[in-house]
């Protein structure tokens, strides 16, 4: 079918099959007889052909036929097709489509109007689009558009691996094709294959490649944690494409990861013009504006935000999590004087309390504010046996959480809360049994099931502990905790290493600038013999543990000996025995063998 007919054509084709000399009069009946004799005017209209008949003056008339030919099938099969879009039927279109594709080569839809079809198809979001689509393929064999729409039906669909398989086959066929190529990457990082993208998209001629690909390349080099090389490819995505607002997203997050904070304000200002969520952007450009420690500019970012009590408790959280106290407790406490204000204002003006003045009679009253029929009545109690061990009420602290496991028995974080409450005042055997029974009552819950860990490991049965966390990582491989502990305690036993190099590698990316995963990491190279890298991440370890950890500077100083630095692994040891290891006697005999 070279053209679309119109409902006018069809309309006139089928009058004319009905025009072909037949008559009124039954068989057998005899022809009226004529006047005898008629005027001349009589004679002259019944010699002049019918007005039906001047209409057809010039028309061929088609010969009856006892079956359609292929243009009226694909007239016929085309308007079905119509008509199963307008009615919505799926089922009818495809059959429509089967016909369609039948007659390839003998009357022909044109590619674009398989495309608008099959958008139809794809927008539904159903997988009647594959043999839409396979339909189409076979009837405009070599039409890259409609290859590329089955791909994409194919992945969206669970075929990964078909998409893939077309797509590889396709490029084989146009080399050239970088709509191809970009469709094939895609896919692959959508299927987990970053590296294969990355690959892919790299192979696109610059000059060839659309805004599209160097955004999905982005993605595929960020997941690698290539942050820098993903950035290069984001901002010629937004060259290319200046509105586009998913890339720009990813350029702010991407400097955030990165510690390019001014980049991640320019990126969200970007955003705020496209008119992107405005309250999360507000919300994203005031972290980074504490971040660069510039509260007032913070602040006005909030003030210019939209009036929401959401959007306000978001933000005070933030300057509270950043310890700007008084800004944060400003913004609360109006917020808190507003009618029927978000109960978890309260939460957050209690922690200020407590962390601003160490006021924790003012702290509870902020608590008490929380009815006990509120869906956020566990967090309170928590909170309220928290602050109350740090506080050093133990007893208090004890008889809250306990009081928390009564009222919500359903609700396991008191029973971590209790335990750590008990551990930490020295009463190893209570916190102990305490997570025993409770992990036998909440099997899968990994939180408790690592505080078990922790404490076995505390108490030297290590061989129980690591089976534990080991258990945690099969049921949720991306537990960074128990990645490092596994990881680490392999580095620390010697044993596995490039196991424990994979673990704490993900977990490190999963959670980085962590400074006891750094450690940790530090140590398996260490073991591994990798100098360079161990000694890289051990002084970024030391760089960021505030807390100066005595393992860390042990762990230093081996490592700076190991690299013949012998002033820089002296000055690490001290560091370690100021801190009173229970191993001290050890370190100093590393220390007294590297006097001068």
């Amino acid at each position: 079918m070279k053209t679309t007919p119109s409902i006018f054509v069809l309309a006139l084709a089928l009058a004319l099959a009905g025009l072909g000399g037949c008559d009124d009069s039954a068989p057998g009946d005899a022809a009226p007889e004529a006047p005898a004799k008629a005027d001349p005017a009589a004679r002259a209209e019944a010699a002049a052909p019918p007005a039906e008949a001047l209409l057809l003056q010039g028309v061929e008339v088609q010969p009856k036929q006892d079956e359609l030919s292929p243009q009226a099938r694909g007239t016929a099969a085309y308007l079905a097709l119509m008509q199963a879009i307008s009615m919505q039927d799926e089922d009818a279109g495809l059959s429509a489509a089967e016909e369609l594709a039948s007659l390839a080569g003998t009357d022909d839809l044109p590619p674009k109007l398989w495309l608008e079809a099959a958008l139809w198809y794809m927008d539904r979001k159903t997988v009647n689009a594959i043999p839409f689509l396979r339909s189409a393929v076979r009837a405009c064999p070599g039409e890259v558009p409609l290859t590329l729409a089955l791909s994409e039906a194919l992945s969206d669909n669970g075929f990964a691996e078909e998409a893939m398989r077309l797509l590889e086959d396709t490029l084989a066929k146009n080399p050239a094709s970088a709509d191809t190529a970009v469709q094939l990457g895609i896919t692959q990082l959508k299927s987990g294959l970053a590296e294969k993208a990355c690959q892919t998209f790299e192979a696109v001629k610059p000059q060839a490649r659309p805004g599209l690909a160097d955004f999905y390349h982005a993605k595929a080099l960020a997941s690698l944690g290539r942050d820098s090389e993903a950035l290069a490819r984001l901002r010629e995505a937004v060259r290319k494409l200046p509105d586009f607002e998913e890339a720009w997203a990813e350029i702010a997050s991407a400097c955030e990861r990165t510690g390019d904070i001014k980049g991640a304000c320019q990126a969200y200002e970007r955003l705020l013009k496209l008119n992107v969520s405005e309250g999360e952007v507000r919300l994203r450009l005031i972290a980074c504006a504490l971040k660069m420690n510039q509260p007032g500019k913070a602040l006005a970012y909030c003030q210019q935000g939209p009036d929401d009590p959401s959007f306000q408790m978001r933000a005070g959280a933030l300057f509270a999590e950043a310890r700007h106290y008084l800004q944060a407790e400003k913004l609360l406490k109006a917020l808190a004087a507003r009618e029927a204000p978000p109960p978890e204002v309260f939460l957050v003006l209690a922690d200020v309390a407590f962390e601003q003045r160490h006021d924790l009679d003012g702290a509870l009253a902020w608590l008490a504010k929380i009815p006990d029929s509120s869906g956020i009545a566990p967090r309170k109690g928590l909170m309220a046996a928290q602050l109350l061990a740090e506080a050093g009420e133990t007893d208090r602290a004890l008889e809250r959480a306990r009081a928390g496991k009564v009222q919500f028995p359903d609700v396991p974080d008191f029973v971590n809360i209790e335990i750590r409450i008990l551990s930490k005042a020295g009463r190893k055997d209570e916190a102990l049994a305490s997570a025993r029974a409770a992990c036998a009552q909440w099997p899968d819950d990994t939180e408790l099931a690592f505080l078990l860990g922790t404490l076995l490991a505390e108490g030297g049965a290590k061989k129980e502990a690591f089976g534990i966390m080991e258990g945690i990582v099969a049921k949720e491989p991306d537990n960074y905790q128990a990645l490092n502990f596994v990881g680490y305690t392999l580095a620390e036993e010697n044993r596995d290493i490039p196991r424990a190099l994979d673990l704490l590698i993900r977990a490190n990316r999963l959670m980085p600038g962590q400074f006891y995963i750094l450690d940790s990491l530090a140590w398996a190279h260490y073991r591994a013999g990798h100098a360079d890298e161990a000694w890289a991440c051990i002084r970024e370890a030391a760089r960021l543990d505030k807390a100066s950890d005595p393992a860390i500077w042990e762990h230093y100083g081996d490592i700076a000996s190991q690299r013949g630095l012998k002033s820089e692994a002296r000055e690490a040891y001290r560091k370690a025995l100021e801190r009173k290891p229970e191993n001290a006697a050890d370190i100093q005999r590393r220390l007294d063998a590297l006097q001068p």
